[in-house]
């Protein structure tokens, strides 16, 4: 998915969950947001969940508010450390080139700090 500006979530929700449906072959039924969204709690029969301070929370939503919440500062390393912040690959495919050269990086990474723990230190 491509925006060529920086739109807000709640303009962007519906054309995602269009894609997701088209690529998953299914509806989604819970979506979890960040706090930051504003809009509507439902989109078609896909609920929407952003995090509040409520007693009354079941276990499940707080593990998955979690969840979403820990993807962000991945999200932000890929940007910074791994020149995801600006793309300098052409078109379409150039971006797939980019985020997957990124991800690439960051795996090949993570894997040579555990190997050369494991060689200082043994296995």
């Amino acid at each position: 998915m491509k925006f060529t500006e920086s739109l807000h979530d709640s303009k962007t929700l519906p054309a995602v969950l269009e894609q997701y449906e088209r690529l998953m072959d299914k509806e989604a039924k819970n979506v979890f947001l960040d706090r930051g969204y504003r809009g509507p709690k439902m989109i078609n029969n896909t609920a929407l969940h952003t995090p509040k301070p409520d007693k009354d929370i079941t276990q499940t939503k707080r593990k998955r508010h979690k969840r979403r919440a820990a993807i962000e500062p991945v999200i932000g390393h890929l940007k910074h450390d791994y020149r995801m912040s600006r793309n300098y690959l052409k078109g379409t495919v150039g971006d797939a080139i980019n985020v997957i050269l990124a991800a690439a990086t960051m795996n090949f990474k993570r894997m040579m700090n555990k190997w050369k723990v494991e060689f200082i230190f043994g296995p």
